[in-house]
């Protein structure tokens, strides 16, 4: 008798589609257009004239010389400190008890977006694949601080890790920009050499645990472009994307069941590349989004994270696949509002890709809870 290999049916849901994946060609066009002037860190830009450096030129569009093995891993290992970074400031912004590392750590959050936003452009241009997850060694680190601030005070726990990951020792990132610094590339040290003083500027701000004023960075977004309603539409989704990101990672972190921890990196690699795009489309338009949670988001987050304190992590689990269904629910209504009441192509098209991705979310998690 010819036995059959049982599959599970959410396995069937998060299949390797990513969301936004192509970019539509209008959407290329605008952003391309409205960073004719920009730097290039933000904008790889095509052209017809030869390559530089050994690049080789094909179908109009400048190849450069291949990167390294040591470049391709430097910038890979760059990206998971700075998730790394990422998922700490978010977290103090919403869990400390203190508005000065509050605000401090809005701050940090602002500079390691705008950094991931500048690597994913940079391996974007060279053809590499960063990783959207935190990994390795600064997996262990943030696995450690959750089980510290569980048994001790939140901001000491929070100031330890995150000068950790800032420091120029081990694979902090204020070392790994100044290694990178001394690359043979020239856009990588331009990169590098960018990034380097914000990198130690807060590495500084957190030493010395954010003493004297700190404003912080403003919550309200702003744009020179977009119409009001247009910002608003973008400020919500890029809010309640970064949201379902970090609701992830602090999933992965917590559960025990592999099949909620693939569901769970599925939903960070997803979210990550709608970031981006987001992100690059705001630069693009002159659109300040803050970094930080707002709205609802905030007190949807906070739910879940006092949730992960439970130590039945299946009650958890529920909780957390519970808020998936309803936010993503409430996604695709905003994106059917969005598809039938924007005039921005641009916002059109974000719903009008998003929308599938929405409902494989939510189907994947409804399978989950049976």
């Amino acid at each position: 008798m010819t036995r059959k290999s049982r599959r599970h049916l959410e396995c069937d849901f998060l299949e390797s589609r990513t969301l936004l994946s192509g970019a539509h060609a209008q959407v290329k066009a605008h952003i391309h257009h409205a960073h004719a002037n920009q730097p290039a860190v933000w904008i790889a830009s095509a052209s017809a004239q030869a390559a530089p450096n050994g690049g080789v030129t094909g179908g109009g569009v400048n190849v450069g010389p291949a990167p390294s093995n040591n470049d391709i891993q430097a910038l890979q290992q760059l990206a998971s400190t700075n998730n790394l970074v990422m998922f700490l400031a978010q977290l103090a912004v919403l869990k400390s008890p203190t508005t000065t590392v509050q605000q401090g750590s809005a701050t940090i959050l602002n500079d390691a977006r705008n950094l991931d936003l500048q690597a994913q452009n940079l391996a974007n241009s060279k053809g590499i694949t960063l990783p959207a997850d935190i990994r390795g060694v600064d997996e262990t680190a943030v696995q450690q601080f959750i089980q510290t601030t569980k048994s001790g005070d939140f901001d000491t726990a929070y100031f330890g890790a995150l000068s950790n990951a800032l420091a120029a020792t081990g694979t902090g990132l204020v070392a790994q920009l100044q290694a990178m610094s001394g690359t043979a590339d020239p856009a990588t040290k331009t990169f590098a050499t960018t990034a380097l003083p914000i990198a130690q500027g807060n590495l500084t701000a957190v030493q010395g645990r954010f003493s004297g004023t700190n404003t912080g960075v403003s919550t309200t977004p702003s744009s020179t472009t977009l119409n009001s309603s247009d910002l608003q539409i973008l400020e919500q989704a890029y809010s309640t994307n970064i949201m379902e990101r970090f609701l992830a990672k602090l999933t992965t972190l917590i559960t025990r069941n592999q099949r909620v921890n693939q569901y769970a990196e599925k939903l960070i690699n997803d979210h990550e590349m709608a970031a981006v795009q987001i992100g690059m489309y705001a630069a693009a338009t002159g659109t300040y989004l803050p970094a930080s949670l707002q709205g609802p988001d905030i007190q949807t987050s906070l739910s879940i994270i006092n949730a992960s304190g439970n130590r039945n992590t299946r009650r958890y689990d529920r909780t957390y696949l519970k808020q998936m269904v309803r936010t993503h629910s409430l996604d695709m209504q905003n994106n059917q509002q969005t598809i039938a009441t924007t005039q921005n192509p641009f916002l059109k098209e974000i719903a009008l890709d998003d929308l599938p991705t929405d409902f494989l979310h939510r189907l994947g998690a409804q399978v989950l809870q049976r």
